[in-house]
C-alpha cells in the first residue's frame, strides 16, 4: 500500500503519514509515492493524526448553507492573485459554517494522489470535447478538479482558444453539479472568464435549482473578455437573442464582465473595485448597493 492511498483510507494528509513513519524510525520513506511498510500498519493504526481530529471536531459544526465556487485559479493549485482571492473566498466562508464545493481545471496536479469520479463529454463549438473529473479535499473543502487537453499548458492564459477553455469549463461545472445532486444555496464564479455562467446555468438548469443564486465576483473593470458574437453562438452555444437582446453585447461585441455584472443575481466587489469599474466603460451597470 502506497502512502497516499493509506492517506486516503484515514483521511489525513500524505505528509502526516510521512512525519509519523519518520519518527517511528522509517527514514527511507519519501513521499506520498512511497510504499508503507507492512509490519508497521497496524501500528500506524493506532496513532491518532492531528488533522483526523481536526476533522472529527469541525464535523460537530452544523453547516446550514452550502456554496458552489467556480474559478479558472485557485490557491494553492495555482499561485496567481485571482487564486489567492478565490482561497480566501473559502476560508471566509468555512469561517461561516458554509460548506465549500470547489470546481477548478486540474491543470498538472498528480492523479495518482485523486479520486477519479466521471468522465465527461461535452459539446464546445459544435464539436465534442472530452474530459475526466477527479476529487480531492483539502483542508476541509470539496474540490472536483476537470481534467481535459485544454488544461494541460504551460500558462493559464493567453491561448488563442481560450474562450473554448472557459466554455468547457463552465459546462463541465453544469455536469459535476447535475452529478452532485446537492442543494446549492449560492454558485459563486470568479471574474470574467466566468461572465457567460449565469446565462448557461439559467439556460440549462434553471428548473432544477430554482432557488439557487449565482454570485459573480468581480475584481475591476478590464478591457479582457470582449469578442465577437460567435463566442457566444458557436463555442457556448448560447441563444443568439442574449446579444440582439443587449444582454451580453456592449460595443457591438461580446463582453464577458458585462454580461456577468447584469445576468449575476448577486454581486461580489470590494470598495476599491466597485470605484474603479464606476470610472471605467461599464459604469451604467454597476450600483452602490452591489
Amino acid at each position: 500500500m502506497k502512502i497516499y492511498e493509506y492517506a486516503r483510507k484515514r483521511k489525513v494528509k500524505s505528509k502526516e503519514v510521512v512525519k509519523k513513519l519518520h519518527q517511528l524510525g522509517y527514514k527511507n520513506v519519501k513521499n506520498h509515492l512511497s510504499l508503507v511498510p507492512e509490519k508497521v500498519i497496524e501500528q500506524l493504526d493506532e496513532i491518532h493524526f492531528d488533522s483526523e481530529v481536526k476533522q472529527k471536531k469541525k464535523r460537530n459544526v452544523q453547516t446550514s448553507q452550502t456554496n458552489g465556487i467556480i474559478s479558472m485559479e485557485c490557491a494553492p493549485f495555482t499561485t496567481k492573485g485571482l487564486g489567492d482571492m478565490v482561497r480566501n473566498k473559502i476560508q471566509y466562508n468555512q469561517m461561516n459554517g458554509i460548506r465549500n464545493i470547489v470546481i477548478i481545471p486540474k491543470y498538472n496536479i498528480d492523479d495518482h494522489i485523486l479520486e477519479h469520479v466521471m468522465d465527461i463529454n461535452l459539446s464546445v463549438q459544435h464539436q465534442k470535447k472530452s474530459g475526466k473529473v477527479y476529487f480531492t479535499n483539502y483542508e476541509n473543502a470539496e474540490y472536483y478538479l476537470i481534467d481535459s487537453e485544454y488544461f494541460r499548458r504551460d500558462s493559464l492564459y493567453g491561448y488563442y482558444d481560450d474562450t473554448e477553455r472557459f466554455a468547457f469549463l463552465a459546462k463541465a461545472a453544469i455536469e459535476v453539479i447535475k452529478h452532485l445532486n446537492v442543494k446549492f444555496d449560492v454558485i459563486n464564479v470568479h471574474d470574467w472568464p466566468l461572465g457567460l455562467f449565469p446565462i448557461l446555468f439559467k439556460d440549462t438548469l434553471k428548473n432544477e435549482f430554482e432557488e439557487t443564486k449565482i454570485e459573480f465576483s468581480v475584481y475591476g473593470s478590464t478591457y479582457q473578455g470582449i469578442y465577437d458574437v460567435n463566442v457566444l453562438t458557436d463555442v457556448f452555444e448560447l441563444d443568439k437573442k442574449y446579444y440582439d437582446d443587449h444582454i451580453v453585447e456592449y460595443a457591438m461585441s461580446v463582453n464577458f464582465l458585462k454580461s456577468g455584472l447584469i445576468t449575476a443575481d448577486m454581486v461580489d466587489i470590494n470598495q476599491v473595485a466597485l470605484n474603479d469599474l464606476k470610472n471605467s466603460y461599464l459604469k451604467d451597470f454597476v450600483y452602490d448597493n452591489m
